[in-house]
């Protein structure tokens, strides 16, 4: 089964081509904004690629939304006009749900997301900020020195310069957040057992001991509990103390469009409703839960009140991965389609999750 997706709700217009279960093409843009000059070029592109034809299509799965009006529009439009043409289904896909999904790259449970395949090291570059900042050098030099000595084990002096940098780094990271690394014993023989270089306990059914020091001493005395957040926790039990994945695209006007998900097997389920907010209003949400992890260009630009209304337990993912992509849709619509079926080109809306500037003023004109 192949399956087109289109993604244009962000500044960089993109496309991926799915066959069953992996990414065999995928384009993206260098110009932002560019979507209405780009796109079918794109589309044409990842075709060629591939060496199939339009016609080898299944299904056109499409970001229809939240994230740039004119973007949203575009897209939608193309993929309808595609699905007409081509008399196959199209499959709606939230932007924030697909946005979501890239943070199971960084997940090390999965092994995605890492620089020269997926049993390579992460690299500094990879790693989120915040979630384990002693240096990603520890992973590349004395912990992959530590696992690649026979056993897991290193001897003499090489031994005790690799423990003492592990420990410094442990012990220097946040609260000792690093809890991947664990020493087990001492002595001429003492040895590590790495469970992993990063804390990423439930982002993806990751399981660990929990979470360090800081996330259970997470100060949000600054952010206005509205019941809600606490409800949220309470249901969600053991839930409110995994990573909470959280894309923000900004609308504007210290608003947000915005939701929080857990990931399963690296597909979202939603915990806190996908909306448009003010940007302090879906913070107050994530108070329940202890860590947060962060995606989309809300960040970029709302980076000051974002550390000041929750300076702790809050990571920002990496710009490789902070985007809209159309590989995530793809997936995610692979998803949606075997289990809900797509729909006919006519039925497919955009989802704007609020009016446009324009209409808004309309209306308020049309009031008086």
């Amino acid at each position: 089964m192949h399956i087109l997706a289109i993604e244009t709700t962000g500044a960089f217009a993109s496309v991926a081509l799915m066959q069953d279960d992996r990414i065999i093409a995928h384009i993206r843009g260098n110009d932002r904004f560019s979507h209405l000059q780009n796109l079918m070029p794109q589309v044409d592109a990842v075709i060629k690629e591939s060496k199939l034809s339009l016609g080898d299509v299944n299904g056109i799965a499409v970001s229809c939304g939240p994230g740039s009006f004119t973007g949203i529009r575009i897209g939608v439009s193309s993929a309808r006009a595609l699905s007409q043409v081509l008399g196959i289904p199209c499959i709606p896909v939230s932007s924030l749900a697909a946005l979501a999904m890239r943070a199971a790259e960084l997940d090390p449970c999965k092994g995605a997301g890492r620089r020269g395949g997926n049993n390579a090291p992460f690299a500094e570059g990879d790693l989120p900020n915040g979630i384990c900042e002693s240096p990603g050098s520890v992973r590349t030099g004395a912990l992959a020195m530590a696992e690649d000595s026979p056993g897991g084990s290193c001897k003499g002096s090489e031994r005790q310069r690799a423990e003492k940098r592990i420990l410094s780094a442990v012990e220097s990271s946040p609260s000792g957040s690093c809890k991947g690394l664990q020493r087990c014993g001492g002595g001429e023989g003492a040895s590590f057992s790495v469970e992993s270089s990063l804390d990423f306990h439930g982002l993806s059914g990751c399981t660990g001991k929990g979470w360090n020091r800081a996330a259970s001493t997470q100060k949000a005395a600054k952010l206005p509990n509205d019941g809600n957040a606490a409800q949220d926790a309470d249901g969600a039990g053991e839930g409110c103390r995994r990573l909470l994945v959280c894309p923000m695209l900004d609308a504007r006007r210290n608003q947000v469009y915005a939701g929080g998900y857990f990931l399963q097997d690296g597909y979202p389920v939603e915990a806190i409703k996908a909306g448009p907010y003010l940007l302090e209003e879906f913070l107050s949400k994530t108070v329940g839960y202890h860590r947060i992890l962060l995606l989309g260009d809300a960040p970029d630009r709302y980076g000051g009140e974002i550390r000041n209304l929750r300076p702790n337990g809050t990571q920002t993912t990496p710009e490789s991965i902070r985007y809209q992509d159309a590989a995530t849709v793809a997936k995610l619509g692979l998803k949606i389609f075997h289990e809900k079926g797509g729909l006919a080109y006519n039925d497919v809306k955009p989802d704007y999750m609020r009016l446009a500037e324009a209409e808004r003023k309309l209306r308020e004109r049309q009031k008086l």
